[in-house]
């Protein structure tokens, strides 16, 4: 592993249906230079399997704020070095229908959560 390259464990990909019920999930390794690079290979491994088993309005999640701006096209505080990956997601999110993806907190993403708290 070269130097300054994060080794992610527990890179993860959960589906769920409309209805909350559980789908599917992917799970895999992968190296990073950073959080952001990690956050965006996932969204960019969940937009092409995702279109690899032809789902439609898909809504991808992210805990990662300044990548959902830099997607949705806000300002970013994103690294000109990163702005590739944030391009990689565009181009797999305008492939297909009526998907986007939207930031939720990551308390809100955990097991212990309750709806309550997070609508």
């Amino acid at each position: 592993m070269e130097k300054g390259f994060l080794l992610c464990e527990g890179c993860r990909i959960i589906w769920y249906k409309a209805n909350r019920q559980f789908g599917a999930a992917r799970c895999w390794t992968a190296y990073a230079d950073s959080i952001i690079d990690a956050e965006a290979q996932a969204l960019s491994s969940a937009i092409l399997w995702s279109s690899q088993i032809q789902l439609q309005k898909v809504i991808y999640v992210s805990d990662n704020l300044s990548l959902v701006n830099a997607i949705n096209g806000a300002t970013s505080s994103l690294h000109w070095t990163k702005f590739s990956l944030v391009h990689n997601c565009n181009v797999g999110l305008a492939s297909l229908v009526a998907s986007c993806c939207v930031f939720v907190n990551s308390k809100c993403l955990s097991e212990t959560s309750t709806e309550k708290s997070c609508n």
